[in-house]
Protein backbone atom coordinates (compact mmCIF):
# COMPACT_ATOMS: atom_id res chain seq x y z
CA UNK A 1 0.00 0.00 0.00
CA UNK A 2 1.46 3.65 -0.81
CA UNK A 3 1.43 6.12 2.00
CA UNK A 4 0.38 9.55 0.78
CA UNK A 5 2.05 12.24 3.16
CA UNK A 6 -0.07 15.09 3.41
CA UNK A 7 1.40 18.66 3.09
CA UNK A 8 0.66 22.07 4.22
CA UNK A 9 1.55 25.82 2.99
CA UNK A 10 1.89 28.96 4.50
CA UNK A 11 -0.32 31.59 3.28
CA UNK A 12 0.46 35.36 4.85
CA UNK A 13 -2.23 37.79 4.35
CA UNK A 14 -1.51 41.27 4.52
CA UNK A 15 -3.61 44.64 3.39
CA UNK A 16 -1.42 44.81 0.31
CA UNK A 17 -0.52 40.89 -0.70
CA UNK A 18 -0.95 37.66 -0.52
CA UNK A 19 2.51 35.16 -0.29
CA UNK A 20 2.27 31.59 -0.75
CA UNK A 21 5.27 29.01 0.51
CA UNK A 22 4.94 25.51 0.40
CA UNK A 23 8.15 23.61 1.82
CA UNK A 24 8.63 19.78 1.29
CA UNK A 25 11.33 17.16 3.26
CA UNK A 26 14.19 15.62 1.24
CA UNK A 27 15.59 13.31 3.78
CA UNK A 28 17.30 15.80 6.39
CA UNK A 29 16.50 18.47 4.35
CA UNK A 30 13.95 21.43 3.09
CA UNK A 31 13.36 22.61 -0.30
CA UNK A 32 11.34 25.41 -1.70
CA UNK A 33 8.55 23.71 -3.81
CA UNK A 34 6.22 26.61 -4.64
CA UNK A 35 5.83 30.14 -3.49
CA UNK A 36 3.94 32.95 -5.35
CA UNK A 37 2.81 37.09 -4.30
CA UNK A 38 -0.26 38.84 -5.66
CA UNK A 39 -0.83 42.53 -5.11
CA UNK A 40 -4.10 42.94 -3.76
CA UNK A 41 -6.19 46.01 -4.88
CA UNK A 42 -6.48 48.74 -2.34
CA UNK A 43 -9.46 48.07 0.68
CA UNK A 44 -9.79 44.43 0.36
CA UNK A 45 -7.52 43.90 3.66
CA UNK A 46 -7.87 47.06 6.37
CA UNK A 47 -5.40 47.02 9.04
CA UNK A 48 -5.33 43.56 8.74
CA UNK A 49 -8.83 43.13 8.88
CA UNK A 50 -10.57 41.31 5.60
CA UNK A 51 -13.43 43.50 4.93
CA UNK A 52 -14.55 41.27 1.78
CA UNK A 53 -13.98 37.75 2.84
CA UNK A 54 -15.75 36.28 -0.60
CA UNK A 55 -13.07 38.96 -3.08
CA UNK A 56 -10.22 37.77 -0.86
CA UNK A 57 -11.25 33.99 -1.65
CA UNK A 58 -11.06 34.61 -5.08
CA UNK A 59 -8.01 36.46 -4.98
CA UNK A 60 -6.50 33.60 -2.52
CA UNK A 61 -6.78 31.07 -5.80
CA UNK A 62 -5.38 33.45 -8.31
CA UNK A 63 -2.48 33.21 -5.94
CA UNK A 64 -2.37 29.40 -5.96
CA UNK A 65 -2.70 28.91 -9.25
CA UNK A 66 0.10 31.66 -10.29
CA UNK A 67 2.58 29.68 -7.82
CA UNK A 68 6.30 29.46 -9.59
CA UNK A 69 7.68 25.73 -8.94
CA UNK A 70 5.59 22.97 -7.81
CA UNK A 71 1.24 22.63 -8.44
CA UNK A 72 -0.52 23.15 -5.31
CA UNK A 73 -2.43 20.24 -4.80
CA UNK A 74 -3.21 20.37 -1.02
CA UNK A 75 -6.32 21.52 0.97
CA UNK A 76 -4.07 22.28 4.07
CA UNK A 77 -2.76 25.84 4.95
CA UNK A 78 -1.71 27.58 7.81
CA UNK A 79 -2.13 31.25 7.70
CA UNK A 80 -1.33 34.30 9.41
CA UNK A 81 -2.89 36.38 11.42
CA UNK A 82 -2.70 40.53 11.85
CA UNK A 83 -0.07 41.24 13.97
CA UNK A 84 -1.67 45.04 14.51
CA UNK A 85 -5.24 43.54 15.60
CA UNK A 86 -3.53 41.08 17.75
CA UNK A 87 -1.78 40.60 21.10
CA UNK A 88 1.26 38.23 21.93
CA UNK A 89 2.69 38.40 25.80
CA UNK A 90 4.38 36.39 28.45
CA UNK A 91 2.66 36.00 31.53
CA UNK A 92 3.53 34.73 34.88
CA UNK A 93 0.83 32.11 36.57
CA UNK A 94 1.37 29.97 39.77
CA UNK A 95 1.93 26.65 39.67
CA UNK A 96 -0.16 24.40 38.10
CA UNK A 97 -1.08 21.55 35.25
CA UNK A 98 -1.53 22.29 31.68
CA UNK A 99 -5.24 21.46 32.43
CA UNK A 100 -5.90 24.53 34.68
CA UNK A 101 -4.09 26.96 33.00
CA UNK A 102 -7.08 27.33 30.43
CA UNK A 103 -9.46 28.28 33.48
CA UNK A 104 -6.84 30.38 35.17
CA UNK A 105 -6.28 32.27 31.52
CA UNK A 106 -9.72 33.60 31.23
CA UNK A 107 -8.93 35.42 34.45
CA UNK A 108 -5.80 36.87 33.84
CA UNK A 109 -6.34 38.23 30.08
CA UNK A 110 -8.42 40.82 30.66
CA UNK A 111 -5.87 41.98 33.01
CA UNK A 112 -3.01 42.50 29.77
CA UNK A 113 -4.79 43.08 27.26
CA UNK A 114 -7.88 46.02 26.37
CA UNK A 115 -10.40 42.90 25.78
CA UNK A 116 -12.79 40.69 27.34
CA UNK A 117 -11.95 37.47 27.26
CA UNK A 118 -15.33 36.46 25.74
CA UNK A 119 -14.03 38.94 22.18
CA UNK A 120 -11.36 37.10 21.31
CA UNK A 121 -9.77 33.73 20.29
CA UNK A 122 -7.15 32.71 22.54
CA UNK A 123 -3.95 30.26 22.14
CA UNK A 124 -1.13 29.95 24.54
CA UNK A 125 1.74 27.68 25.42
CA UNK A 126 4.36 27.14 28.23
CA UNK A 127 7.87 28.81 27.88
CA UNK A 128 10.49 26.62 28.87
CA UNK A 129 12.15 28.53 31.78
CA UNK A 130 15.74 30.06 31.49
CA UNK A 131 15.85 29.66 35.43
CA UNK A 132 15.01 26.57 36.58
CA UNK A 133 14.25 27.16 39.75
CA UNK A 134 11.89 29.57 38.64
CA UNK A 135 8.13 29.51 41.53
CA UNK A 136 6.21 30.81 38.59
CA UNK A 137 5.51 29.30 35.59
CA UNK A 138 5.24 31.56 32.36
CA UNK A 139 3.03 31.23 29.65
CA UNK A 140 2.91 32.58 25.98
CA UNK A 141 -0.71 33.95 25.09
CA UNK A 142 -1.60 34.68 21.59
CA UNK A 143 -5.40 36.56 20.84
CA UNK A 144 -6.88 37.79 18.42
CA UNK A 145 -10.49 39.52 18.54
CA UNK A 146 -13.10 37.20 17.09
CA UNK A 147 -14.41 39.07 14.34
CA UNK A 148 -11.33 39.56 12.85
CA UNK A 149 -10.89 35.56 12.88
CA UNK A 150 -13.92 34.77 11.46
CA UNK A 151 -13.25 36.93 8.75
CA UNK A 152 -10.11 34.78 7.73
CA UNK A 153 -11.64 31.85 8.19
CA UNK A 154 -15.06 32.71 6.38
CA UNK A 155 -12.09 33.55 3.41
CA UNK A 156 -10.36 30.02 3.70
CA UNK A 157 -13.34 28.24 3.53
CA UNK A 158 -14.56 29.46 0.33
CA UNK A 159 -11.27 29.74 -0.81
CA UNK A 160 -11.71 25.62 -0.62
CA UNK A 161 -9.13 25.46 2.08
CA UNK A 162 -8.72 23.66 5.57
CA UNK A 163 -6.71 25.42 8.45
CA UNK A 164 -4.94 23.24 10.51
CA UNK A 165 -3.67 27.10 12.61
CA UNK A 166 -3.92 30.53 12.32
CA UNK A 167 -1.22 32.07 13.79
CA UNK A 168 -0.24 35.59 14.89
CA UNK A 169 2.57 37.04 12.26
CA UNK A 170 5.18 37.65 14.74
CA UNK A 171 4.90 33.63 16.10
CA UNK A 172 6.10 33.24 12.33
CA UNK A 173 8.51 35.51 12.01
CA UNK A 174 10.53 34.06 14.72
CA UNK A 175 9.77 30.66 13.72
CA UNK A 176 11.49 31.85 10.05
CA UNK A 177 14.54 33.95 11.50
CA UNK A 178 15.36 32.19 15.22
CA UNK A 179 17.83 29.66 14.55
CA UNK A 180 16.44 26.28 15.96
CA UNK A 181 14.46 28.59 17.92
CA UNK A 182 16.65 29.69 20.41
CA UNK A 183 18.69 32.89 21.08
CA UNK A 184 21.80 32.83 23.64
CA UNK A 185 21.37 36.87 24.05
CA UNK A 186 17.78 38.83 23.60
CA UNK A 187 17.40 39.71 19.59
CA UNK A 188 15.47 42.30 18.16
CA UNK A 189 13.93 41.49 15.06
CA UNK A 190 12.29 44.76 12.92
CA UNK A 191 10.10 43.88 10.22
CA UNK A 192 9.28 47.06 7.78
CA UNK A 193 6.66 46.97 5.72
CA UNK A 194 4.55 48.79 3.63
CA UNK A 195 3.02 51.03 5.74
CA UNK A 196 3.82 49.42 9.25
CA UNK A 197 6.93 48.18 11.08
CA UNK A 198 6.53 45.13 13.42
CA UNK A 199 9.18 44.89 16.63
CA UNK A 200 9.56 41.77 17.95
CA UNK A 201 11.85 40.64 20.76
CA UNK A 202 12.68 37.22 21.20
CA UNK A 203 14.77 35.80 23.82
CA UNK A 204 15.96 32.43 25.25
CA UNK A 205 13.45 30.14 23.76
CA UNK A 206 10.38 31.91 23.13
CA UNK A 207 8.87 35.24 21.80
CA UNK A 208 8.74 37.98 24.36
CA UNK A 209 7.18 41.17 23.39
CA UNK A 210 5.55 42.49 20.20
CA UNK A 211 4.75 45.73 19.35
CA UNK A 212 3.51 48.13 16.07
CA UNK A 213 5.34 51.00 14.69
CA UNK A 214 3.38 53.14 11.93
CA UNK A 215 5.72 53.80 9.75
CA UNK A 216 7.13 51.71 6.88
CA UNK A 217 8.39 51.71 3.21
CA UNK A 218 5.38 54.34 1.43
CA UNK A 219 6.14 56.65 4.46
CA UNK A 220 10.03 56.76 3.04
CA UNK A 221 8.86 56.98 -0.46
CA UNK A 222 6.10 59.61 0.38
CA UNK A 223 8.67 62.18 2.06
CA UNK A 224 11.10 61.68 -0.94
CA UNK A 225 8.31 62.55 -3.47
CA UNK A 226 7.59 65.81 -1.18
CA UNK A 227 10.85 66.87 -0.42
CA UNK A 228 11.86 66.63 -4.19
CA UNK A 229 8.73 67.49 -5.80
CA UNK A 230 8.69 64.09 -7.91
CA UNK A 231 5.85 61.77 -8.38
CA UNK A 232 5.65 59.00 -6.18
CA UNK A 233 6.83 56.36 -9.12
CA UNK A 234 9.24 58.45 -9.38
CA UNK A 235 10.40 58.50 -5.69
CA UNK A 236 10.36 55.03 -5.38
CA UNK A 237 12.38 54.37 -8.24
CA UNK A 238 14.94 56.82 -6.44
CA UNK A 239 14.69 54.90 -2.94
CA UNK A 240 15.24 51.66 -4.73
CA UNK A 241 18.36 52.39 -7.19
CA UNK A 242 20.05 54.84 -4.94
CA UNK A 243 18.47 54.11 -1.48
CA UNK A 244 20.72 55.87 1.90
CA UNK A 245 24.11 56.50 0.07
CA UNK A 246 25.01 59.82 0.62
CA UNK A 247 27.65 60.36 -2.24
CA UNK A 248 24.73 59.02 -5.00
CA UNK A 249 21.63 61.15 -3.18
CA UNK A 250 22.00 63.22 -0.31
CA UNK A 251 18.19 64.71 -0.97
CA UNK A 252 17.16 60.95 -0.32
CA UNK A 253 18.57 60.41 2.70
CA UNK A 254 17.79 63.72 4.25
CA UNK A 255 14.38 63.07 3.06
CA UNK A 256 14.13 59.60 4.57
CA UNK A 257 15.98 60.43 8.06
CA UNK A 258 13.12 62.08 10.00
CA UNK A 259 10.99 58.48 9.36
CA UNK A 260 14.02 56.81 10.17
CA UNK A 261 15.12 58.16 13.24
CA UNK A 262 11.59 57.97 14.33
CA UNK A 263 11.75 54.32 13.54
CA UNK A 264 14.58 54.01 16.09
CA UNK A 265 13.35 55.93 18.91
CA UNK A 266 10.23 53.80 19.48
CA UNK A 267 12.79 50.77 19.01
CA UNK A 268 14.90 52.29 21.84
CA UNK A 269 11.80 52.65 24.08
CA UNK A 270 10.72 49.30 23.41
CA UNK A 271 14.41 47.95 24.08
CA UNK A 272 14.18 49.76 27.11
CA UNK A 273 10.98 48.44 28.15
CA UNK A 274 12.23 44.62 27.52
CA UNK A 275 15.05 45.20 29.82
CA UNK A 276 13.52 46.81 32.90
CA UNK A 277 10.37 44.25 33.05
CA UNK A 278 11.28 40.87 31.42
CA UNK A 279 11.43 38.71 34.77
CA UNK A 280 14.67 37.24 34.65
CA UNK A 281 13.00 33.47 35.26
CA UNK A 282 11.89 32.92 31.89
CA UNK A 283 14.78 34.35 29.41
CA UNK A 284 18.01 36.15 29.30
CA UNK A 285 17.58 39.64 29.91
CA UNK A 286 20.97 41.18 29.33
CA UNK A 287 21.18 43.90 26.96
CA UNK A 288 20.01 43.29 23.26
CA UNK A 289 22.83 41.94 21.40
CA UNK A 290 21.83 42.59 17.67
CA UNK A 291 18.79 43.63 15.56
CA UNK A 292 17.44 41.59 12.93
CA UNK A 293 16.03 43.28 9.99
CA UNK A 294 13.24 41.91 7.57
CA UNK A 295 10.19 42.61 5.70
CA UNK A 296 9.63 44.30 1.59
CA UNK A 297 11.09 47.86 2.88
CA UNK A 298 14.73 45.96 4.62
CA UNK A 299 15.86 45.83 0.84
CA UNK A 300 16.50 49.90 1.42
CA UNK A 301 21.09 50.08 0.70
CA UNK A 302 22.34 51.02 3.75
CA UNK A 303 19.37 51.03 6.22
CA UNK A 304 21.42 47.95 8.26
CA UNK A 305 24.53 50.49 8.67
CA UNK A 306 22.05 53.36 9.29
CA UNK A 307 19.91 51.56 12.20
CA UNK A 308 23.30 50.05 14.03
CA UNK A 309 24.57 53.41 14.30
CA UNK A 310 21.24 54.94 15.34
CA UNK A 311 20.58 52.41 18.27
CA UNK A 312 23.89 51.50 19.32
CA UNK A 313 23.63 48.09 18.36
CA UNK A 314 24.59 46.01 15.62
CA UNK A 315 21.77 45.61 12.89
CA UNK A 316 22.27 43.36 9.70
CA UNK A 317 19.64 41.24 7.38
CA UNK A 318 17.95 38.81 8.73
CA UNK A 319 17.99 35.29 7.04
CA UNK A 320 15.00 33.64 6.15
CA UNK A 321 16.58 30.48 4.73
CA UNK A 322 18.67 29.86 8.56
CA UNK A 323 15.92 27.00 9.48
CA UNK A 324 14.82 25.88 5.85
CA UNK A 325 18.97 25.34 4.24
CA UNK A 326 21.77 23.88 6.03
CA UNK A 327 25.30 24.82 4.75
CA UNK A 328 26.80 24.02 2.60
CA UNK A 329 24.14 24.40 0.02
CA UNK A 330 23.28 21.95 -2.14
CA UNK A 331 20.78 23.77 -4.50
CA UNK A 332 19.84 27.56 -4.93
CA UNK A 333 16.07 28.61 -4.04
CA UNK A 334 14.11 30.26 -6.95
CA UNK A 335 13.40 33.13 -4.38
CA UNK A 336 16.54 35.29 -3.98
CA UNK A 337 17.58 36.10 -0.92
CA UNK A 338 16.62 40.06 -1.54
CA UNK A 339 12.82 38.74 -2.38
CA UNK A 340 13.00 36.85 0.71
CA UNK A 341 12.65 38.79 3.01
CA UNK A 342 9.50 40.23 2.47
CA UNK A 343 8.73 36.49 2.49
CA UNK A 344 9.96 35.62 6.43
CA UNK A 345 6.69 35.38 7.79
CA UNK A 346 5.56 33.55 5.10
CA UNK A 347 8.20 31.03 5.15
CA UNK A 348 7.86 30.88 8.74
CA UNK A 349 4.47 29.40 8.28
CA UNK A 350 5.09 26.89 5.79
CA UNK A 351 7.94 25.67 8.44
CA UNK A 352 5.36 25.40 11.07
CA UNK A 353 3.15 23.47 8.11
CA UNK A 354 5.63 21.07 7.90
CA UNK A 355 5.01 20.59 12.45
CA UNK A 356 1.48 20.41 12.27
CA UNK A 357 0.94 17.71 8.80
CA UNK A 358 -2.08 15.88 9.96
Amino acid sequence: MFQITPQAFGLDISDNSLKIALLKKKGRNLSLESFSQIILPPGLVQQGDIVNPDEIANWIKKAITQVEGRRIKTQYVLTSLPEERSFVQVIPLPPMKSQEINNALQWEIEAHIPLKSDEVFLDWQLVEPYNKKAKQIYVLIAATPQNIVTNYVRALDMAGLLPLALEVASISTARSLIEKGKSQNPTAILDLGIDRTAFLLYSGKTLCFTANIPLGSQHLTQAISEKMSVDLNTAENLKTKVGLDEKKGKEILQSCQPILDQIITETQKYISFFQHQCPLDYAPCESVKKVLICGGGAQLFGLSAYLSLGLKIPAELANPWINILKPPLKSVPKLSFTESLGFSTCLGLALGGLELIP
